[in-house]
Order: C-alpha cells, then sequence, then structure tokens
C-alpha cells in the first residue's frame, strides 16, 4: 500500500469487480427453487442439490465448469434435462383453451352481452405497465369478473400473453406444478406464461380469489398453491422477466380473511396495488340504460341498479 503503482494496480482490480450479494435466507432459497424449476426437468430441491454436490466436489477445486461437461453429469447421471418451456408445443394450445373458457363463462353475464369501458381497467393496465402485481376487489356483484373480462379482452389485442383461470371452476390443489399438470399444462401456471412469453410482458389472471374459502373442501392447501404463484411470479421479475399477477376477490374477503390479508400483505420489496370496483355512477347507469329508462326511476331504485349484476338481471327481465 505504500506504492502508489500497486495502488494504482488495486484500484484497477476493484473498478471492474461486479459483486452480485446472495444472502443466504429463506427468500433466496425460495427464488432459487422457482428458477431450477423452470430451467430444468425433476425436482428442484433435487437438483438444487446435485449441482452444490458438483461443485464442491475435491476433483472440481480450482477448475473451471463448463457447461457442456456439466449438462452431461446432470443427463447421464441423474436424468435431469433442460427443461425448455419456450419451445413445449402443449402450452399454446392449453393456454388458448383456458382463455376461450374464460370467455365464455364470463360472456352471459354482460349487461347486454357488451363489455362496458371502465376506469377501473385503466387502473389495473397501468399497474401492469410498471411490473406491479394487483388484486381487484369490491362488492358481490358490482363487476370484478366484468373488468376482468375488459381486461383481458385489452391483452388480446394488444397480443399479451395472458393465462386467466377462475378459481371457483379450477380449484388448485398440492403444488404449483400438480395445479398446471391439472389445466392440462406441463408445468406451474407461471412458468408455461413466462416460457411462453419468451421475455415479453405477460399476465397471470386468478379471478374468484375469495371462492376457495366456500368452494375447497381443502382451501388451506389451495390458498397455499396461490402464494407459491404469486412467489414465483415475483421470482421472475427479480430475473428480469416481465410476468405480473392479477387477482381479484370480495373486499370483505380481503379485509377480514387472515389467510387472504396473509397473501397480500405489503413490505418495502412486494407491493400488490389494490383495485377497488365500485357500483355504478349515476351517469354510467344512464348512458348504459338510456335516460328515457333512467329519468324515471326513483333514488332507491337507481342505488339498486348501480350494482351492475342486478342491472343485468333488470335488462333480461325488460326484454321479457
Amino acid at each position: 500500500p505504500q506504492k502508489d503503482d500497486d495502488l494504482a494496480t488495486a484500484f484497477d482490480y476493484l473498478k471492474r469487480t461486479h459483486i452480485e450479494l446472495f444472502p443466504d435466507d429463506h427468500n433466496t432459497f425460495s427464488d432459487l427453487l422457482t428458477k431450477a424449476g423452470f430451467i430444468l426437468t425433476g425436482e428442484p430441491k433435487s437438483a438444487i442439490s446435485i449441482l452444490t454436490t458438483y461443485a464442491n466436489n475435491n476433483d472440481m477445486y480450482r477448475k473451471p465448469i463448463c457447461v457442456d461437461q456439466l449438462w452431461r453429469h446432470l443427463k447421464e447421471k441423474h436424468g435431469i434435462h433442460p427443461q425448455r418451456l419456450e419451445h413445449d408445443s402443449r402450452i399454446s394450445p392449453a393456454i388458448e383453451d383456458l382463455q376461450n373458457q374464460f370467455f365464455e363463462s364470463i360472456n352471459p353475464g354482460l349487461i347486454n352481452r357488451k363489455i362496458i369501458s371502465r376506469e377501473e381497467t385503466t387502473r389495473i393496465i397501468d399497474a401492469i405497465d410498471n411490473g406491479q402485481d394487483v388484486v381487484v376487489h369490491g362488492a358481490a356483484g358490482n363487476g370484478k369478473s366484468g373488468v376482468l373480462y375488459e381486461l383481458a379482452e385489452h391483452l388480446r389485442q394488444k397480443n399479451v400473453p395472458f393465462l386467466p383461470i377462475r378459481l371457483d371452476t379450477r380449484v388448485p390443489g398440492n403444488t404449483a406444478k400438480q395445479f398446471g399438470q391439472d389445466l392440462d399444462l406441463p408445468e406451474s401456471p407461471a412458468h408455461c406464461l413466462a416460457g411462453l412469453a419468451e421475455g415479453r410482458k405477460s399476465v397471470l389472471i386468478l379471478d374468484q380469489l375469495d371462492a376457495i374459502r366456500w368452494t375447497a373442501s381443502h382451501s388451506s392447501t389451495a390458498m397455499c398453491v396461490c402464494k407459491e404463484l404469486l412467489r414465483q411470479t415475483r421470482s421472475f421479475r427479480k430475473d428480469k422477466k416481465q410476468i405480473v399477477i392479477v387477482f381479484a376477490c370480495r373486499t370483505f374477503d380481503l379485509e377480514n380473511d387472515p389467510d387472504i390479508k396473509n397473501l397480500f400483505a405489503e413490505n418495502s420489496e412486494n407491493v400488490v396495488v389494490k383495485v377497488p370496483v365500485a357500483a355504478f355512477s349515476d351517469e354510467q347507469l344512464k348512458d348504459v340504460i338510456g335516460p328515457d329508462a333512467f329519468v324515471p326511476l326513483n333514488g332507491h331504485q337507481k342505488r339498486v341498479l348501480s350494482c351492475p349484476h342486478n342491472l343485468a338481471i333488470w335488462l333480461e327481465i325488460k326484454k321479457e
């Protein structure tokens, strides 16, 4: 350190040194599991253990670890292969089928079978563009699924890969991977969507989250799968993949169900954007039913019909 030339050399080395913090904690290991599950076949924990053993083998000290040798070790000795989800021909048709099921399940309940543009959808799109996860919430009948329908239609028109799942009819079980296989996907829905997107923006939509509590006999297991999907999505974003997840549930459950509250617990790193879906205003109601039908309504009738679900029923009755 007393020699200027040596100090200059040391500084030259340091300014070209990149240090990446890799804390040995639960969150880091969870991210590692997600990455291993995405790029390797087999059970992620086993794959990580095999890689660790390979690196710590005495024969490997002071020797470079080469890609071809490592793959040969994984394939020949342990039967582990590259996952290559971006080239899996099963994913695209399965996701397209799930998209069609989603649209068909909501379309019959749309008011006059049309999309009514909502300001809430714009807020969700803004959050997605900012790489933020979203929970859409509101009272029963306020049109949360209709907002997600409008969102899905927007994503389809913009050619953004998206995977919508209604949790009242597709109840998760066991693990995220098993849930994906139950949907005719080869892997977890988050893994398959990230693979299909190949670096593009993508959106995983989980509608009717609150339904898990009253339709699933093992609701705690189903909620654990939702947590796993959220964790996987966040891990992918740390790995520079542009994927977000959008949930929908009732406001009552969001505020009172301990499991759902825990799912969306916020900290400095993970902030979920909460988008409330309100009933129609008088102006929106007038736009939908027309001035002639709106003017005769009294205050109580307007309040009843401001709920999109009630309004859809009333308009169907009116047709008859």
